[in-house]
């Protein structure tokens, strides 16, 4: 057999196991947490959110992605064998039709994290360098979420929920 990497031309029994580095498993820790993160904040908005489309948004469309991804990276924990982190509740349920928490505003926290996600997204493909599978994973997982910010910047310019910067004159 030769293997080169993680790649093998043989059988499979005689394959040595992917190796994973030490930046990557906190790489893979960080995005299962950070996805825990905001799979919770996503539940807890549903709850306070009053513009339909927006909860069609958040509840069919992020949260299905998110969901898929979670699933992805708890396999790859268990592939591993890396402990997983502590998972938070299925669901955050409770009343809240107070009126203080505008939609606008819940919109611009998601948009927010969306963004810093990208930036955690973007660092794991950086950092992923010696397992070619994993660093495949966390691009498709980046383009995923590229996906989802460009949703997202389409839908808060139509509901004009933008913090608008005045533009200037062209000389």
């Amino acid at each position: 057999m030769v293997q080169i990497g993680n790649f093998h031309i043989g059988t499979a029994d005689t394959a040595i196991k992917s190796t994973l580095t030490v930046s990557e498993a906190y790489v893979l820790w960080e995005n299962l947490i950070g996805r825990y993160q905001l799979q919770e904040l996503l539940q807890l908005m549903e709850n306070y959110v009053h513009d339909q489309e927006f909860a069609y948004l958040i509840k069919q469309h992020f949260n299905g992605v998110l969901a898929k991804q979670i699933n992805i990276l708890e396999k790859q924990f268990d592939y591993f064998r890396m402990p997983l982190p502590k998972r938070p509740s299925k669901s955050v349920e409770f009343e809240a039709n107070s009126g203080t928490i505008k939609d606008h505003y819940l919109f611009r926290r998601l948009f927010t994290n969306v963004q810093e996600f990208l930036s955690i997204c973007s660092i794991s493909v950086k950092s992923t360098i010696i397992n070619d599978e994993l660093r495949e994973m966390f691009v498709k997982m980046l383009m995923e979420k590229i996906e989802i910010f460009d949703d997202l910047c389409k839908y808060g310019k139509v509901k004009g929920w933008f913090q608008v910067p005045p533009f200037f004159p062209q000389q």
